[in-house]
């Protein structure tokens, strides 16, 4: 029995799981936030056989009763709205996920302005098959980032975020081949340090930040130089708050990379929520974080040093 049990990150915890450590605790703390991720049954289910057209995880069923044990238990506790940001330094990098996800509800925190707090770096896709899930030039372009801020930050944290397991496991084997040469960046990679560098895709990054953040999208478009809107995990239900997660990880800046920018994405090709989403935060970061609503609809600075 416990006089205390805490449940953190409690959007992706399933009812089910979370119901045997309730009985042995004589109070209950909830914490958690439901525009992040969902639960999943990502490394439950998930093999190497596993078809890229099902992208990356098995999402539970939003239809199947109760989500998670955030959303059972709300109805039944006392809340408490924690509405105050804390992890952006520069409130650009939460002003696009505070406008579109949270409505303006979020607290924000003027920062020091930098000229390179969120910024977005186009990868040309090459010639070539294979490339829809993974692009080899943005591969090519996210090592060579990790690389330059070993070398020029290295007080700095970093995270680099996938949205796809495959692009995430090109860009770890990619780094390791380059680091073989670079002996004298080995100290920013160590594993115990207080915030370890990684590469990892997409569901596996709640919870986490670090001073700097790569935002790697992945996927390109067919060889014939269409574009393809297969996203991945932004086409399922709730894949806006996939976006979310990933657009919220850093406290200094942001880097966002990608084979295409926003103008060629067609908006009357984007149906889902997540995807939707994507395409206005690429124009967003394209602009450095001064367009807040996308496509023209709205420009302006972020509101600072208020409710936004």
């Amino acid at each position: 029995m416990f006089d205390v049990v805490i449940f953190d990150e409690a959007s992706q915890i399933i009812p089910a799981d979370a119901i045997p450590s309730i009985m042995r605790g004589h109070q209950i703390v909830v914490a958690g936030d439901d525009r992040q991720l969902p639960p999943t049954n990502f490394f439950r289910q998930f093999s190497d056989e596993a078809d890229e057209s099902a992208d990356d995880e098995s999402l539970v069923s939003f239809g199947a009763g109760f989500e998670s044990v955030l959303d059972a238990l709300r109805p039944l506790l006392p809340t408490a709205p924690l509405a105050w940001h804390y992890r952006s330094r520069d409130e650009r990098l939460v002003a696009f996920s505070n406008t579109h996800i949270y409505g303006g509800a979020l607290t924000t925190f003027p920062g020091v302005l930098r000229d390179d707090c969120l910024r977005h770096v186009v990868a040309a896709q090459g010639p070539g098959r294979g490339q829809e899930v993974s692009v080899t030039a943005e591969v090519d372009k996210v090592v060579e980032l990790i690389l330059e801020h070993a070398r020029t930050r290295p007080r700095e944290s970093l995270g680099v975020i996938a949205l796809g397991v495959k692009h995430a496991e090109r860009i770890d084997a990619a780094l390791r081949a380059a680091l073989a040469d670079r002996p004298d960046l080995e100290g920013f990679f160590a594993e115990d340090s207080t915030e370890p560098f990684f590469v990892k895709n997409l569901e596996r990054v709640q919870g986490d930040e670090r001073d700097a953040i790569i935002l790697s999208i992945g996927y390109g478009k067919h060889p014939d130089g269409r574009m393809r809107y297969q996203w991945g995990p932004l086409l399922r239900d709730g894949g806006e708050r996939r976006l979310n997660v990933a657009a919220t990880r850093a406290k200094h800046r942001l880097t966002l990379v990608s084979s295409f920018s926003s103008n060629d994405v067609d908006p009357d090709r984007v149906t889902k929520a997540g995807a939707r989403l994507l395409a206005d935060y690429l124009e967003y970061a394209g602009s450095g974080g001064s367009v807040i609503e996308a496509s023209g609809r709205t420009e302006q600075k972020p509101v600072r040093g208020r409710r936004a």
